[in-house]
């Protein structure tokens, strides 16, 4: 998704870099014949003229077009020749990095940001609010990526940064709508649900950085997001949620098929609470969580930002380990942990004494705990004496992490 120069309005102003812009106001007065046949064209003051041609204003684009047309040169040709572009007030982008390009890892870490912590109201000036400077300083460096050097007002005690309104022209090209957003219910751009691993992957990460938050008592990952239903109020939160494809945010179903898409399995969307707002507004706060060893070993993969839930999503799959979901094989090798300090090599009868099970039974775990990999044979019985084990070094990583739990 690429933004180009012809997608602004025409109140957009610019400045063109030196030598350009001296060459191509000269072409134009040789086409009409005078410098003030030239500012009747464009439809502005001769003062003006001298001012746009000086460098010492910028123009507006619709003085742009004009001159594209008189000198019949598309407008990508100014595009790579543009210093600085941005509203009257001369807040706006140095260097831009015209066209705009969307479709990138900094394409998807911004819009998600926007989406998710953000705010796109009317005005059509993007701001991003989150305290954590991690955060905020690479929302901020993302845009600078894809943008240039935009200019940025930030408000570190506030925890904002705001940019400028050409920005949000931008963002309403790449499909972004403006408004409050629980009540606009925007979605993701296709482009990011459709965009190769490493798109996606980001836009997941700014998900989890900016809407997550991890359970450490029950080892979930929890999203979060919300819905104004003033207008369809009245059901139950049991009605709201059993219809969840209807009311749940439009955020939350498209962040299920990014999880899903990276093979990372969410449960439904869920109705944390009901709530009405000081305005009388009816709003519904939705969540789905995420849990289990192999989608947290995915999610460590995830390039998430936020500094505390990127440690607890990295340790995570050392204390969520489990050799399935028989109960016995966990207690049995947290069990082990504890025996493998007392005796090198143990035998069924270690392990029957420290769980209180049968040795039959015990011998029936160990030869499972072999089969998977976490026991191996030190010594083979015989009629008269007992088989003696010992940990892997798969199964010590394992019965350590299993030792938290029994």
């Amino acid at each position: 998704m690429k933004v180009s120069l012809a997608s602004f309005p025409t109140t957009v102003y610019l400045c063109l870099r030196d030598d350009f812009r001296a060459k191509i106001f000269e072409e134009a007065r040789k086409r009409v014949g005078a410098w003030a046949n030239l500012a009747r064209y464009l439809g502005i003051r001769d003062s003006n003229l001298a001012g746009y041609r000086s460098g010492k204003f910028s123009f507006s684009l619709k003085v742009c077009r004009k001159l594209s047309k008189l000198l019949r040169l598309g407008l990508s040709d100014f595009e790579r020749e543009i210093s600085w572009v941005g509203s009257h007030s001369r807040i706006g982008i140095k260097n831009p990095k015209l066209p705009f390009d969307f479709n990138t890892p900094a394409g998807a870490r911004f819009l998600l940001a926007i989406l998710c912590d953000g705010k796109f109201s009317q005005d059509l000036r993007p701001t991003y609010y989150n305290f954590d400077p991690t955060l905020r300083s690479g929302v901020i460096f993302a845009a600078r990526e894809i943008f240039g050097d935009v200019h940025v007002f930030e408000l570190p005690d506030y925890g904002m940064a705001r940019f400028p309104k050409v920005v949000g022209y931008a963002l309403l090209r790449a499909n972004i709508t403006p408004g409050n957003k629980t009540c606009v219910d925007p979605t993701i751009p296709s482009f990011i649900k459709n965009g190769n691993q490493s798109i996606r992957e980001m836009a997941i990460g700014q998900i989890i950085s900016d809407e997550g938050s991890v359970d450490t008592r029950y080892k979930k990952l929890r999203i979060h997001f919300c819905k104004d239903v003033t207008n369809a109020s009245g059901l139950s939160k049991i009605e709201y949620g059993r219809n969840w494809a209807t009311y749940a945010p439009n955020l939350l179903k498209d962040s299920i098929a990014l999880f899903k898409k990276s093979e990372i399995n969410t449960s439904l969307p869920h109705v944390d609470r009901i709530r009405v707002t000081k305005k009388g507004r009816v709003k519904i706060d939705w969540f789905l969580n995420i849990s289990g060893h192999k989608n947290f070993l995915r999610l460590a993969s995830i390039p998430v930002t936020h500094p505390k839930k990127k440690a607890a999503i990295k340790e995570y799959p050392s204390t969520l380990t489990r050799v399935g979901k028989n109960e016995s094989l966990n207690k049995a090798l947290a069990a082990l942990w504890k025996v493998k300090w007392r005796v090198p090599h143990f035998t069924a009868r270690e392990l029957s004494a420290e769980i209180n099970v049968s040795r039959g039974y015990c011998k029936h775990l160990l030869k499972k705990l072999r089969t998977l990999g976490h026991v191996e044979v030190i010594e083979k019985g015989t009629s008269t004496t007992p088989w003696r084990y010992s940990l892997t070094y798969q199964g010590k990583a394992v019965a350590k992490s299993q030792s938290r739990f029994f």
